[in-house]
């Protein structure tokens, strides 16, 4: 198991790799049908770093390593995020914000979508194999107050 240390030093290079060890350590396949017929399709440069594209042959869209994730359409780089995973549980999202040298939103936001990858089946699913997640202390809200789309009629006062 790696070490808070050790993932908060990871290069954006070191993120992607692994990411692509625990998601893809039966091989690669399609996020979207699960068919394990693809292909390789050139190299994505946009973060930076080179990623591997791949085309599915049976359903023949294009994905790579972080389609469908968390980290899917984020502009904010791997290396924040891995930083932001290993220290969310011990620390406030202000603080982190400050750390990462980015804004709270961002931050808050970060904050939601790794906390509810953690909460639900989809992510115990997802994180398999020979990495250990530790969560100590972590309150993840199970209420519905507050939320704009409620699948209820509005309560009514008085009579």
């Amino acid at each position: 198991m790696k070490t808070k240390k050790s993932i908060i030093n990871l290069s954006e290079k070191g993120c992607l790799e692994m990411i692509e060890k625990a998601r893809w350590k039966d091989g690669v396949f399609c996020p979207y049908c699960k068919s394990k017929e693809v292909v390789k399709n050139g190299w994505d440069e946009s973060d930076g770093v080179k990623v591997q594209k791949h085309k599915c042959k049976h359903c023949e869209k294009t994905f790579n390593v972080k389609t469908k994730t968390i980290f899917e359409n984020s502009k904010v780089p791997l290396q924040k995020w891995f930083t932001m995973i290993a220290l969310l549980g011990t620390n406030t999202i202000l603080f982190l914000s400050e750390f990462l040298n980015i804004a709270y939103s961002n931050a808050y936001r970060m904050a939601k979508k790794i906390r509810s990858v953690i909460s639900t089946e989809e992510g115990k699913r997802t994180l398999h194999g020979d990495i250990e997640l530790e969560i100590d202390e972590m309150y993840i809200s199970s209420g519905r107050k507050g939320e704009k789309n409620l699948d209820r009629a509005p309560r009514k006062r008085g009579k």
